[in-house]
């Protein structure tokens, strides 16, 4: 799989200057460490030298930026209601999914796509896989984040430069299209809903239900509609 966040990298980079062109490709992969090992050619303005700089650089990032390794069956809904079924990844860093097709990579955009049974949703313009749909629905945001590797001579046996950082937020998404942060916890969740909160709390003690489970919201979610 490509690098895709090259400007991240750029950035990142201790010692590069302002990136006028720049060419990265993966030449190696260790899938026991999860480590991804890129070629980096630069071509760079050092405004203090006046100079330019076209090294190569070797570049170890542990982890992906996608949900997924490599490209798992998934289809994308289309606007005529059809399933086109393809090979897909969700890119959380960018918020945007890629498609495999005919060898190619191919960033598109639409509102609901599936990977291995996980159903995605767009709202506000972002992506949410759908956990439960009802009147109030519980969708998760994933994210991530690529940190440099800081030496401090108590890591120096870490073979890798950058690592990924995967997030993951959970959220009610309310009638009125409003999205709200929760936690796994009864009094977290039922401080947030208000409107609901007595109904709520007489279901869990009815039903006998654990919040800090996600099976668990989910039959109070189902129970309220």
């Amino acid at each position: 799989m490509k690098v895709l966040h090259v400007l991240v990298l750029l950035l990142l980079l201790s010692g590069l200057k302002t990136a006028l062109a720049q060419r990265t490709k993966e030449v190696a992969y260790d899938s026991l460490t999860d480590i991804h090992y890129y070629n980096f050619i630069g071509q760079n303005h050092d405004y203090n030298r006046n100079s330019q700089d076209g090294g190569s650089h070797t570049i170890a990032i542990k982890g992906s930026a996608f949900l997924y390794n490599g490209w798992p069956k998934g289809h994308i809904q289309l606007d005529n209601g059809k399933k086109l079924h393809v090979h897909l990844n969700y890119d959380v860093m960018e918020d945007n999914l890629v498609v495999h097709w005919e060898g190619k990579e191919m960033r598109v955009t639409p509102t609901q796509f599936w990977i291995n049974n996980r159903e995605f949703v767009k709202i506000k313009d972002h992506y949410f896989e759908l956990i439960h749909k009802g009147k109030i629905s519980l969708v998760k945001q994933h994210k991530a984040r690529l940190d440099r590797i800081e030496r401090n001579g108590y890591n120096d046996a870490i073979k890798y430069d950058f690592e990924y950082f995967k997030i993951e937020a959970l959220m009610l998404h309310m009638e009125n299209d409003d999205l709200i942060p929760i936690r796994l916890n009864e009094k977290y969740i039922l401080s947030r809903l208000p409107e609901q909160q007595k109904t709520a709390r007489a279901v869990v003690r009815d039903k006998n239900l654990n919040l800090k489970q996600m099976d668990h919201l989910v039959d109070l979610l189902q129970a309220l509609e």
